[in-house]
Formats: structure tokens, sequence, C-alpha cells
């Protein structure tokens, strides 16, 4: 459930909707003291030599100052934009706004216990959720094909488990129906996928694990954590969105907020990987009872989505269907 859309509107008074966000509301992780104290302290700087002044200022060791190696990286990247005049975006592609807009996000989690893949990647547990069953043959007698699995822009993953996932998309139009579709409807259902396959993995811990996401919207970011607060449902708790800056007067002001939104997911992140992995359920091999299935019913997977055969086809079909009639017809004259 996303208590943010408007659409639940309709089912529950505002007091209601309110309950069900606070209702052992996820939290972000604090910053630690020097990262905070490092990205403040471009907090008056508002123009680009004064950036690039502080940016020379200080640098950090990539292995023994990680986050503080990212945050700097990250700085400078962004501040690069500005000098070379990336903005504003005119024909720029999807890959384009993740690799070298929005590309600190990725590097964030380098040398994290999750790593990144991009472009385009099949989520597992999507596909496991789409082919369930898919093995029962159907009305030929044949095996059904197999279900590509949604695909999503960034895949968060350790040890062969998907943690999180990320949309990208171009137009920052929150009502546009492309940001609709990713943003209410794409992400959040493979965000679940992903958290029952977690659950399943972990049972014990379904009110601990959190699935982390990223909606692009252009040049703006919003952070999605799914989570099961009582263990019956899921929930989605939005933060965001924020803007990527557009211009230098704004760079502290706007890129602050973004470094620490995606420090603290990456940390969430890495604790739920920390949960799942130190979670030590056993299921022993029985006859009596089917134990994975039991655990599969903790949290009911989404619905498959609906096939909507396009009109120009469907009456193609009609049309053949309407010949072979009429050929079979004549050869019964």
């Amino acid at each position: 459930m996303d208590p943010y859309s408007p659409d639940w509107n309709k089912y529950f008074t505002e007091a209601q909707i309110n309950e069900i966000k606070s209702e052992n509301r996820p939290l972000l992780p604090e910053l630690p003291n020097e990262l905070r104290e490092y990205i403040f302290s471009y907090r008056s700087k508002k123009d680009l030599p004064s950036i690039i002044q502080r940016r020379r200022e200080v640098d950090f060791d990539p292995i023994e100052q990680m986050d503080l190696y990212w945050a700097r990286k990250a700085i400078v990247e962004a501040s690069d934009l500005f000098i070379y005049k990336y903005f504003p975006l005119n024909n720029h592609t999807e890959g384009d706004l993740v690799h070298r807009v929005w590309e600190f996000l990725e590097k964030c989690f380098d040398g994290s216990q999750m790593t990144v893949c991009s472009g385009e990647k099949t989520s597992r547990a999507s596909s496991d959720r789409k082919n369930k069953g898919r093995e029962a043959s159907n009305e030929t007698g044949q095996i059904a094909r197999k279900v590509v699995g949604t695909k999503t822009d960034l895949h968060f993953q350790a040890n062969d488990l998907e943690y999180g996932c990320a949309e990208a998309g171009l137009t920052s139009d929150a009502n546009s129906t492309k940001a609709v579709n990713e943003g209410r409807l794409k992400l959040p259902r493979t965000m679940k996928d992903i958290f029952n396959k977690l659950v399943l993995e972990s049972p014990a811990a379904v009110r601990d694990i959190k699935v982390g996401g990223f909606l692009i919207s252009g040049l703006q970011l919003t952070a999605l954590i799914l989570d099961s607060p009582i263990g019956k449902i899921c929930r989605i708790t939005r933060v965001g969105p924020y803007d990527f800056p557009t211009s230098v007067s704004f760079f502290s002001k706007k890129m602050i907020p973004l470094l620490a939104l995606i420090w603290q997911m990456k940390t969430l992140m890495n604790a739920v990987v920390n949960i799942v992995e130190n979670e030590d359920t056993i299921i022993m091999p029985s006859t009596t009872s089917n134990p994975i299935e039991e655990r599969e019913a903790l949290i009911e997977p989404c619905m498959s989505s609906p096939k909507i055969c396009p009109q120009k086809r469907k009456r193609k079909n009609d049309e053949k269907l309407y010949d072979s009639l009429e050929q079979e017809s004549i050869k019964n004259i």
C-alpha cells in the first residue's frame, strides 16, 4: 500500500492515512559527524570559484575515509557539470541522466556490501513471481513460455539477493503518464517482489526487512522504502522529491540534501543485508507440510498485470478468424 497515493483518499480518512504512515515508521540513519561537517562546509559557497576553492582544500583516503571520499567526488563531478555548461538538458537520454547527472547515486555503493547493476536489468524476484506455476501445461499441452521479469534501470544486490532498485525517466513532471506508471506501479511492484523474496529467505525478520528504491524523474530524486510494519501487508514510505541544482547559486542548498539522502538509503539497505544474513531460521525437510509455501503465504504477492490486446491487432485477429470460418463454410457447401 502506498499511503502517499491520492487513490487511497477515497477509502481512508486523513487521520487513517496519517496513522498508516506513522505506524512503526522507518527512520533514516543519522549522518556521521565528519560527513555532515564536510558537506555543510559548502553551505556558503554560491559561485564556481568558491566551490572549486573548497574542493582543493581537502582530500580523503578512498579506503580509510570511504564516505568522505565519495562525497567530495560527488561534489566535484556535480560542479563540473556547471563548468562545462551541461545544462539545460537537451536531447539527452535516460542513460545520460543516470550516468552523468545522478552518477553519484550508483557510486555511493562502491565498497559497500552491495553491488549495483545498471542498464535495464531484469529483476530476478519479479521473474520468479511471474513464472510461478509455469510448469503446469496450458490448454495445448505445452509448457507456457517463460515470462520476462520487470526491468529497472538500477539493481542493488548482495550474495545473489536483491535489496533495492531504481527507475529513471527524463521528465520532471510528476503527473506524466510515465512518471505515474513507474513511480506508483512499476517501481513499488518490483520492490514488493524483492521484499517477498527476502522474506522467503528470512521469515523471522519480516518486520525488519526494508527494500530501498529510487525514482529519478529528470532532475528530481525521490527515495522509496517498502516495509511491512505489522507483518501482514506492505507499505511504501516516500522521501522527497529533492531537486538536483540547476544553477550555481543553489548548488549547496540542493546538493547537501541529496548527498545526505543517498548515504542514508545506502546505510539502511546495508543494515538489511546484515539482518537477512544473520537471521538463522533453518527449514527442515518434511513430507507432512510445505514450509516454503507457508513462508510464501506471509505476504501476498503482487497480482499479475492485465494483458491488454491492442485494438489494431484484435481487428486483424478477428479478420483472420472470419476468413478461416468463411473458407470452412465454403468447403462444407
